[in-house]
Parts: C-alpha cells; sequence; structure tokens
C-alpha cells in the first residue's frame, strides 16, 4: 500500500487522462454523467409507476434515481477495470509501476463522477420537497466502504480477466442479473410480498442490497442508518478489498507471464 502513495503522481495522471478520454468527443461533457441515469430513470419511472404502478415511499423518480446512481458506479467500474490489466499490456511490459494502479484509476475516475452526480442529485430533489439534511454527513463513509469493495471486486476480475479473456463479455450479463437481484427499481417492501418474511435473510445476503438501501435511506429520506447496517458494509468492504488485493499481488508476477 505504501507503493501506491509513492505512485500518487501516477495515479492522479491516470485518472485525469481517462476523465479527458471519456468527455473528449462529447458535446455535452460531463452532463452526460447525468443525463444518462436520467434517462434511465425516466424508462423505469414510466413503466414500474404509471405502467406497473410500483408503489414506494416519495416520489418514485428521486427513489429511482437514489438507487440508480450507485450501482451506475459500481457496474461501470467493474466493466472497465476487467479489461484494464490486459488491455495495458504494452505499458505494463515497458514501465515498472504497481500494476493495481490501473483498475484503481479506473475506478477514482468514475468515483469523481458519480461525487459530482451527487451534488447535482442535492439539487434536482428540491422540487420534490426533499432537502438534503444531516444524514448527508454520513455519506462519505458508505461511498468509502462502497469504494472498498469496488476496488476488490475489481481486482479480482482484473486478474481473472487475463486468464479468461472472455469474461469481460460474461461481466456484462452477469450485472444485468444483478440488477434484478437488487431493490434498484422495486422496493424491499414489494421484493417482501413476493418472496416471503422466511427467505429475506437470503435475499440480504447480496451486498448491494444493503449499499443501495443505506444511499436511499440518506439520499431521500435523511434518515442515519442502523448500527447493523453499517457493520454490514463495512465488512463487505474490507473482506472483498482485502482478498481482491491478496488475490492480485499473490498473481502480480504471474500475470506479466500471461500476458
Amino acid at each position: 500500500m505504501a507503493k501506491l502513495w509513492q505512485y500518487r503522481g501516477l495515479i492522479h495522471s491516470l485518472v485525469i487522462r481517462d476523465l479527458r478520454i471519456k468527455y473528449k468527443s462529447s458535446a455535452l461533457g460531463f452532463f452526460w454523467t447525468l443525463l444518462h441515469p436520467l434517462l434511465i430513470m425516466g424508462v423505469y419511472s414510466v413503466i414500474f409507476s404509471i405502467l406497473i404502478r410500483q408503489k414506494v415511499d416519495g416520489p418514485y423518480p428521486i427513489f429511482l434515481l437514489a438507487g440508480i446512481l450507485p450501482w451506475l458506479f459500481f457496474t461501470g467500474s467493474l466493466t472497465l477495470t476487467a479489461p484494464s490489466i490486459y488491455g495495458n499490456r504494452l505499458l505494463i511490459n515497458k514501465v515498472y509501476f504497481p500494476r493495481e494502479i490501473l483498475p484503481l484509476a479506473i475506478i477514482l475516475s468514475n468515483l469523481v463522477n458519480f461525487i459530482l452526480s451527487l451534488f447535482v442529485f442535492m439539487f434536482f430533489i428540491i422540487p420534490f420537497g426533499i432537502y438534503p439534511g444531516v444524514s448527508f454527513l454520513v455519506l462519505p463513509v458508505i461511498i468509502l466502504c462502497h469504494v472498498l469493495f469496488t476496488v476488490g471486486c475489481g481486482l479480482l476480475l482484473s486478474t481473472a480477466n487475463v486468464y479468461f479473456r472472455d469474461l469481460d463479455h460474461i461481466i456484462d450479463v452477469v450485472l444485468q442479473l444483478w440488477f434484478f437481484s437488487v431493490p434498484v427499481i422495486y422496493s424491499l417492501d414489494f421484493i417482501r410480498s413476493m418472496v416471503g418474511e422466511g427467505w429475506m435473510f437470503v435475499y440480504h445476503l447480496n451486498p448491494m442490497v444493503f449499499f443501495i438501501s443505506m444511499y436511499r435511506s440518506v439520499l431521500m429520506y435523511d434518515l442515519v442508518p442502523g448500527l447493523g447496517s453499517w457493520l454490514v458494509i463495512c465488512l463487505w468492504g474490507l473482506l472483498v478489498f482485502y482478498a481482491g488485493y491478496r488475490v492480485f499481488k499473490r498473481y502480480e508476477y504471474d500475470l506479466i507471464k500471461e500476458i
């Protein structure tokens, strides 16, 4: 970890590079980062609040957006980090630097977009009669645990992708299935009515259920989550980060031979 601090200049350069590449040919620049979830919000709002009449506490568009923003940060990061090692094989073979910097820089650039989106979200909710409250002060802790969890997953996927080149294609399908297993477009009460109270403990084995629910509690309902939820996301974040980092460092030199 100390090496990452020594190479912080490189991390900063890669993050800036990724942000510039992302918006280089875009007429709207950063606004596409917000427009994308807004378009998704519009489509699902029509389907679930008008056609299917999904009922939630509060305005459904805000309910949806509060779940979509963290989900898009997570899935966008994983999609790009999976091929990050193999895709930069020419650079890796020419220059030495801690290889984990490559997936880390991608996640950090997505984090910048995510945080900017959250700032815009705070102004977007005001016309709906929702105002940022004291609970927003705990938002950085949720984001930190979410980032640790995402980095751990990204390190695992970027390692596996070197050995299984089709993994980056499979990830898209897995993430689509995962999307419908988390309470982004529907509430926990709806899930409970579908599967029954007895099966909810199985549903809560999905770590993203806690992350999405905690984001929504803070962003939409101005509620500070309970101690149990904090323990769960902290454990998931730390354990997955540790597992991803250990696996990546274990195979780091083998990756160079493989690519």
